[in-house]
């Protein structure tokens, strides 16, 4: 025994080397007996089937595959808090909560950071429009299953979190945020990150080069495992885009390159997709700091444009305007008022490059101060104000 409180990390999907460093294990260690709870065989194998599962990153991961895996778990472990990186999602994930609140663990969230949303039912109507919307977007489904859901929760003893860290002020219209019992103004992982970066780079002006945020469109891991359909095609969409980025480039002088998705593609990948731009990986924030527009789609990363001020430029498609993603582009979109630019039109890339992009500094401001920080937290790291926290609010 160290003495040190015991602290849970649970999560849903394959723990990864980008999972350790936006986590904080290495100052979380430091502060806790810690332990981090891979629970994806058990609640989203599907994960486990087709992501890239890593070895093992660090002694403090433990593989979690079934609920009495998780129980026998529990049993031999001193009750201390459970970071909730999972939420109440399924039948199973409720029961992981009830057996950790009868063993007397405390539940903590964590506001990792959320991007606008769409209020999906306004795209839900009897015209053949919202009817082809809700099955491709299966938001049906999804309401029965939140129902299955609501009616366990109200079987068992009250799940409400203990602790909550709250970023902006979005986590007002969630419910199990709302519900915590105490509530810490906090900020995301993005903005842990914007930290980090500004700690250690210089504040060079924005004039080096064009960036795209690559979310994966076209072969999304997410999509399949949730059992959506691909917003886009790769065919149509590799041709359109990289016809866009050739007449930016042209006309604006300036290269385009590519922070890539963090999930590992084939180099014939990226080649067919970008063609021989340069693509780099794991530096999105560096990326962005240092660009002088940003072009995205709807990607939390949008976070660190947003932080950095940096011009945003949305691109859509004809095949993305009638998927069931699009609604997930424009909120943002409207939020910070940035412009919506079509690819699939021959000259909208020499528009964007003639035109230049101006960023709306008060819908930015609304937007850091409703969905990455609240004004009033501690300018400390989120693992410093996370360790007072359990340290304060904890069992005792």
């Amino acid at each position: 025994m160290t003495g040190k409180k015991t602290l849970l990390l649970l999560l849903k999907n394959p723990f990864s080397p980008r999972d350790y460093e936006r986590m904080g294990i290495d100052a979380l260690k430091q502060r806790f007996e810690l332990w981090i709870l891979d629970c994806s065989s058990w609640l989203m194998p599907q994960t486990v089937r087709r992501r890239k599962v890593h070895p093992p990153i660090c002694d403090e991961v433990v593989q979690i595959n079934s609920l009495k895996a998780f129980r026998q778990f529990v049993a031999k472990t001193p009750a201390g808090v459970a970071m909730d990186y999972v939420g109440q999602f399924s039948a199973q994930a409720i029961i992981m909560f009830h057996v950790l609140k009868r063993a007397g663990f405390k539940i903590a969230v964590l506001d990792s950071g959320s991007v606008a949303s769409p209020q999906e039912w306004r795209r839900v109507s009897l015209s053949w429009q919202g009817l082809v919307y809700a099955y491709k977007s299966r938001v049906l489904a999804r309401a029965m299953s939140k129902l299955g859901r609501s009616l366990l929760l109200r079987a068992l003893p009250d799940q409400s979190p203990d602790i909550a860290l709250v970023a902006g002020s979005s986590w007002q219209s969630n419910p199990r945020f709302v519900s915590a019992k105490i509530k810490i103004p906090a900020h995301s992982f993005d903005y842990e990150k914007y930290r980090r970066v500004n700690a250690v780079t210089s504040n060079q002006s924005a004039s080096q080069w064009a960036l795209y945020i690559d979310q994966s469109l076209p072969c999304h891991e997410d999509v399949i495992e949730l059992g959506y359909t691909q917003p886009v095609s790769f065919e149509r969409f590799s041709v359109a885009l990289k016809q866009f980025f050739d007449r930016f480039e042209q006309e604006s002088g300036m290269p385009v390159r590519i922070a890539a998705y963090p999930s590992a593609r084939s180099d014939a990948y990226y080649k067919a997709m970008f063609g021989d731009r340069d693509v780099v990986f794991g530096q999105t924030a560096e990326l962005i700091k240092g660009a002088a527009v940003v072009f995205a789609h709807a990607s939390t990363a949008l976070s660190f444009a947003v932080l950095w001020r940096r011009p945003l430029v949305f691109l859509v498609s004809e095949e993305l305007r009638n998927s069931w993603y699009m609604p997930w582009v424009l909120a943002p979109q409207r939020v910070l008022r940035a412009p919506l630019v079509d690819i699939d039109e021959e000259a909208a890339g020499c528009v964007v490059a003639k035109e230049g992009v101006v960023v709306d500094a008060l819908s930015y401001e609304a937007y850091e101060n409703t969905y990455l920080r609240s004004p009033d937290a501690d300018e400390a790291s989120l693992w410093d104000i996370l360790a007072k926290a359990v340290l304060e609010h904890g069992p005792r």
